[in-house]
């Protein structure tokens, strides 16, 4: 079981950084076995192989399973990091071989016969995301279960690890070193919830109260980031975090953050997060913004999953999936909260802030399956469709991270004005602040009703209602309804009034010429057109690329019917489309006159766009 939620008194008597090591009561059994010792080396990152050897004193019975993990928690699909080990070995110490044999995909049972066992083996490691491990010649990221293996039933033992480095490197990460590279944490769970930076990234620091940050940055090398900006956006965003919550439940935490071609996202632990962001979009704007809301959302996850954790998720079962109906929740909620941190932070403006949420809320209305089951289902089934989604997934589900966002911004203002009726004050970060308190010290797992109790207390009546519409059943969000009640305007507008060529619909989703997606009940669907028919021409007239497809069609009219020449399974043939005038609209949100604002809505919309005058006063980070 992971050490990942201690109350505020239990931090003030840790010392060191890694208080979740020093401080956790371990099992009778983790007391009184000795620890288990990894060893990790890259004794040529040029080949990307991290070699691992594992040393198991006083193993259990005549016979001991090892097993790599299926999944990495935060990432909620089977991964199988068995298939990337190699090399499979175990001896005594002494150099005798064990006898071995693989019992399943992910697991190797020794028979030791009451001996030590020494094993080894090694991983190739040429995947760089947030949830795998990746080396070569200038780094190695280390998310530790694509790496380490595990002893089934033994996980609550301590756990040494030692590294041993390519001459030159350091290492980055949560783990307080006890020694030269060396480091003893209380389980496995510990271990594996500490990704490593091997090499020798950037390393920037700040302080926000007792807590300290360490942004540790890559990918920089001949390229014009501009480091400061990263980091005090950081702190901005974790300050204002901070204060939100009443302060971390941590006393350090570390962004590992790389900059590379293709990006990523990020990945949530107890102690830090591994970001990984486009080179390209750093080529203006694009790269800070992501950076930032990157930030704020795996910074806030150390709270929302990480402390106030589903029950579902305790403890972590490594073997196969762990299916939760919370997922809205814990990852939409998150993005609800990284909206509001932003803003808090003093990094995006009240009409800035608007303008994204319309931005954002016309691309959501334009996802045929939003409400075509419930998020909780939607959750629930995120192992088997979210991360390898078929073709037809946009017209039968949504992401849990955009409804999510929408039902936790609806839900705050919902709150704030329910509270402000009974002369109260409630939003969305007091329900998190009274989790926290129900749920962070990581002896309860969270469960619906329990999200349910503290919303209903934020508000000071029952809020049952909100979620049984809209989490358990398949309403629309009241989204623009919502905010029209605290003073924001809400308007909406054609399409084509700023390109004319979205005007006549076929309800076809293009990749280049080939359809990709058919919306349900549209013009496409009813003419029987289907997913890969690749569009040759229309009325006879040759088409070229999605643009010059919409232009054929705007051209024709909304009213008009045309001829689709496609080719399907190399089969020519003419389908006639019955056009219709574009269904989708596009949203804006303004700030309302104050004049017009009813009594004591004004001073409820203030509060909720509250932002910083100005950010935090800039400081040089310190190297």
């Amino acid at each position: 079981m992971s050490r990942s939620g201690a109350s505020p008194w239990r931090l003030a008597l840790c010392s060191g950084w890694l208080w979740l090591a020093g401080c956790a009561v371990a099992p009778v059994q983790a007391a009184t076995a000795p620890p288990l010792h990894y060893r990790l080396s890259i004794p040529r990152p040029a080949d990307q192989y991290i070699h691992i050897e594992l040393r198991i004193r006083r193993p259990p019975g005549k016979a001991v399973d090892v097993a790599m993990p299926a999944w990495i928690p935060g990432s909620y699909r089977v991964r199988d990091f068995a298939r990337h080990v190699y090399d499979f070995s175990a001896h005594t110490p002494s150099g005798v071989a064990l006898p071995w044999v693989r019992t399943d995909k992910q697991t190797w049972r020794i028979d030791h016969g009451g001996q030590e066992v020494v094993v080894r083996y090694r991983v190739f490691a040429a995947e760089e995301t947030v949830r795998t491990s990746h080396v070569d010649d200038r780094h190695a990221s280390v998310n530790g279960p694509s790496v380490f293996m595990y002893l089934p039933g033994q996980r609550s033992r301590d756990c040494e690890l030692e590294l041993d480095l390519p001459e030159g490197w350091q290492a980055y990460g949560a783990l307080d070193p006890v020694g030269p590279h060396s480091y003893r944490v209380a389980d496995y769970d510990a271990l594996v919830d500490a990704p490593l930076e091997l090499g020798n990234p950037l390393v920037r620091t700040f302080q926000i109260g007792a807590t300290r940050f360490d942004y540790v940055l890559r990918g920089v090398e001949g390229f014009p980031a501009d480091v400061t900006r990263l980091v005090t956006d950081a702190e901005h965003v974790a300050t204002a975090l901070g204060e939100e919550m009443g302060g971390f439940p941590m006393l350090r935490y570390v962004f590992l953050v790389a900059i590379n071609r293709d990006g990523g996202g990020g990945l949530e632990h107890d102690n830090s997060t591994m970001i990984m962001l486009r080179r390209s979009e750093f080529q203006g704007e694009r790269g800070y913004t992501r950076a930032v809301e990157l930030a704020a959302h795996e910074l806030f996850h150390a709270w929302n999953v990480r402390r106030i954790r589903d029950a579902a998720l305790r403890p972590y079962d490594y073997r196969a999936e762990t299916p939760s109906e919370l997922l809205w929740f814990h990852e939409g909620f998150t993005e609800s909260v990284q909206e509001l941190a932003l803003l808090r932070a003093g990094l995006r403006d009240a009409d800035a802030f608007l303008s994204e949420l319309a931005t954002a809320w016309t691309t959501y209305l334009a996802i045929p399956g939003r409400n075509a089951e419930p998020i909780a289902a939607v959750s629930r089934d995120a192992w088997i469709r979210a991360y390898q989604p078929a073709p037809n997934h946009p017209n039968v589900a949504v992401s849990y991270y955009d409804k999510g966002k929408f039902l936790g911004l609806t839900l705050d203002i919902e709150l704030r004005l329910r509270a402000a009726a009974r002369q109260q004050q409630g939003d969305l970060m007091g329900m998190f602040r009274r989790l926290m308190q129900s749920h962070g010290d990581g002896e309860r797992g969270l469960t619906h009703r329990d999200i349910v109790a503290a919303a209903s207390a934020e508000a000071g009546e029952d809020m049952a209602w909100f979620f049984e519409r809209y989490v358990l059943g398949t309403e629309e969000i009241p989204f623009p309804q919502t905010l029209a009640r605290i003073g924001v305007t809400v308007e909406t507008a054609n399409p084509w009034d700023e390109d004319p060529t979205a005007r006549a619909d076929a309800g076809l989703e293009l990749a280049g010429t080939r359809i990709s997606n058919i919306y349900p009940d549209s013009p496409g669907s009813a003419a029987g057109l289907m997913r890969d028919d690749e569009i040759i021409a229309v009325d006879g007239t040759r088409v070229g690329d999605t643009a010059s497809f919409r232009a054929f069609l705007a051209a024709a009219g909304p009213e008009a019917q045309v001829v689709l020449t496609v080719f399907r399974s190399d089969v020519l043939r003419e389908i006639p489309v019955q056009l219709r005038e574009n269904p989708a609209r596009l949203v804006r949100f303004a700030l309302t006159e104050p004049a017009s604002l009813p009594p004591g809505i004004e001073n409820l919309r203030t509060r909720w766009l509250r932002t910083r005058a100005r950010p935090p006063q800039e400081r040089a980070p310190q190297e």
